[in-house]
């Protein structure tokens, strides 16, 4: 059984409380354990990217060390997450300076 940090997003539990519900339940069926931790909401890679990517990075950033403390992979429910995890993952894995300057912010 592997446990997994859940990281909901800013609107699965505001405007779709019925999919955190049921992936609740079907984790539960595949014996997956689930726990949260406090989390920023992931900016929004097609708007706050775009005039900010600094801060883009420091708040996804932000998100994958809650996890990394924790020693737990993350599941996200919610498909712009999963964008901004994946981009944010991706540019601090490829750019040094970046993940330095994000680092020292952070």
């Amino acid at each position: 059984m592997k446990d997994y940090l859940l990281f909901e997003g800013c609107t699965i539990g505001n405007r779709l409380p019925f999919i955190e519900a049921s992936s609740r339940k079907v984790f539960e069926k595949l014996g997956i354990d689930v726990s949260q931790a406090p989390s920023s909401s992931c900016p929004d890679v097609t708007g706050l990217k775009c005039f900010d990517n600094n801060t883009w990075l420091v708040l996804g950033a932000r998100n994958i060390c809650i996890a990394e403390e924790r020693d737990k992979d993350i599941i996200t429910l919610c498909n712009g997450c999963v964008n901004t995890l994946r981009g944010v993952d991706y540019q601090l894995k490829h750019d040094s300076i970046k993940k330095d300057r994000i680092n020292n912010e952070l």
